[in-house]
């Protein structure tokens, strides 16, 4: 007789897939999982304000994978997400994920296996970090925590073990361990201990919940373990996209920091001095200046209202009154300083098609940037667009080396960033595709160098043809409101909608920035 077909093994265990700071991952991740797990597994990813085209493609891979998604129109934290959704586990086990790792073969077998051995009520695997395209190195290899008790309360310093060791170094003695705490890139639950109702604090939602989540089960008396052969990569370091700013903003926002360490020290005696919390506030305050725009302490309202034709300084001194009025610190002044040393430097006896010196051009564009507190190396971008293009120091063509160095060295922040602006292609600008937050501030300074050629009458005072089309005005301004300055957006409005009347025959007819020569005939400036 022929063998009864047999039923595919049930699961034993739930993936749940939570959003950290970008939607745009997304979909990389769950076909991570999709790849590179072997055993059977139930998988549910919470859809927390996903943008129209995740949600449509969720849709779409939950019908062709048995994905269930659900899908949540108000802000949820993740930790609010896995409380309100750990309600619907079944199976043994549950992991929780983020939505911006991949996973590496093997991952999830290896968990279970470590819970199963162990009987631990917590496994997370060895977790990597990098940006999804070089050589990842270890994010942690378990977390250590450290106590020292002060007076009736105490201090608890978190470590991360191995933290940025190359793995081929260090594979060798990584091994199945105890370890105090693991993080929720990844990591594995026994399901009584995740449906056990003091877990998932609502206040501890921004930072440390998964310190809250180690001390609980350790409370509880389950074992935490790391389970080295289960490995992950967190794409820290991706490419952050304008459209999930908003999101990366909410993630990070001091006040939802601070909040969450006021909840996890009242709730486990901890002081909330720097001595516990220095190195987190400092992670958190870098996420932020890695992936935005505007300053992290950028908090002005009017950065919605347009600057007037009359507020625009062209002078250094103009240009580090209003810096200091905005707030920017010591060391982001300094930086501006040795910025305006060099575009002096560089662009010495250089002019304008207007007639004006070319620094008053720079420190124009740069001025506009520091109005709508734009971060110091988008300024010193601004201020340095022309390097490449009109930077002079010995006359050769080998100058570029040299500028290069004088820019901080081929990759640098600075030179970066004027690299990028001198070498962009803008297909993606106005084609409306979804623009990195790098190609955003190409956008915010093009707008700047606009609005200061506007400003100033360079075209009226030259005679030389503008050049922006209404569509590429469109989309600075798009750009410009869609990172939080829509007052820039309306002074690049009424920068193009100014009319000068300029006085017959007072035009230089010069189109290009130049020097003059010893007879002192205008040469062209640009390479």
């Amino acid at each position: 007789m022929p063998k009864p077909i047999e039923s595919p093994p049930s699961p034993r265990v739930t993936l749940i897939m939570t959003v950290r700071e970008r939607h745009q991952p997304t979909l990389s991740a769950i076909e991570s999982v999709l790849s590179n797990t072997v055993m059977p597994f139930r998988m549910i990813y919470a859809d927390v304000q996903s943008p129209p085209w995740l949600s449509l493609a969720l849709t779409e891979l939950g019908q062709r994978h048995g994905i269930e998604v659900v899908r949540f129109d108000q802000h949820r934290w993740p930790q609010q997400v896995r409380k309100a959704l750990v309600a619907q586990v079944e199976t043994e086990y549950v992991v929780f994920l983020d939505n911006d790792l991949l996973v590496y073969p093997g991952w999830l077998e290896n968990l279970v296996a470590c819970a199963d051995q162990t009987g631990a009520g917590l496994v997370g695997p060895l977790y990597l970090w990098g940006d999804g395209q070089s050589k990842p190195v270890v994010h942690m290899a378990g977390g250590v925590l450290e106590e020292t008790p002060i007076g009736a309360s105490r201090l608890l310093v978190d470590r991360h073990q191995e933290q940025n060791a190359d793995l081929d170094q260090v594979a060798d003695r990584l091994e199945r361990r105890p370890c105090d705490f693991l993080e929720f890139h990844c990591m594995l639950f026994r399901r009584e201990l995740a449906q056990d109702p003091e877990m998932f604090d609502a206040d501890i939602c921004a930072v440390h919940e998964h310190i809250d989540t180690a001390l609980l089960a350790r409370r509880k008396g389950y074992g935490i373990y790391l389970e080295p052969t289960a490995r992950v990569l967190y794409r820290a370091f991706i490419s952050t996209t304008v459209e999930d700013l908003p999101l990366m903003r909410q993630r990070w926002a001091s006040s939802a920091v601070e909040s969450s360490i006021a909840a996890f020290c009242a709730k486990w005696n901890v002081l909330p001095d720097d001595r516990s919390f220095g190195e987190l506030r400092k992670y958190t305050r870098n996420i932020l200046a890695r992936n935005d725009p505007l300053r992290p302490i950028s908090v002005l309202a009017d950065l919605n209202l347009p600057l007037r034709m009359a507020e625009l300084s062209q002078t250094r001194a103009g240009l580090f009154d209003l810096a200091q009025a905005r707030g920017y610190g010591p060391s982001e002044l300094a930086l501006l300083n040795e910025a305006c040393a060099l575009a002096s430097r560089l662009l010495d006896g250089g002019f304008r098609p207007c007639g004006r010196p070319f620094v008053n051009h720079l420190i124009g564009t740069a001025c506009v940037l520091v109005r709508y507190d734009l971060r110091i190396e988008t300024v010193v971008a601004g201020l340095l667009h022309a390097a490449y293009t009109h930077g002079r120091i010995t006359g050769s063509n080998d100058d570029r080396a040299e500028i290069a160095r004088m820019l901080g060295g081929a990759g640098s922040p600075i030179e970066r960033r004027v690299r990028a602006y001198t070498e962009h292609r803008w297909d993606a600008l106005e084609g409306g595709q979804t623009l990195t937050v790098d190609q955003a501030e190409l956008a915010i300074i093009e707008a700047a160098n606009e609005i200061d050629m506007r400003y100033s009458g360079e075209y009226e005072y030259s005679g030389r043809p503008a050049e922006l089309s209404a569509n590429r005005a469109q989309a600075l301004a798009r750009v410009c409101t869609t990172i939080g300055v829509g007052g820039m957006a309306q002074t690049l409005d009424l920068a193009l909608r100014q009319v000068r009347p300029v006085a017959t025959g007072v035009a230089t007819g010069i189109h290009v920035s130049y020097r003059l020569d010893a007879e002192g005939r205008p040469q062209s400036l640009h390479r």
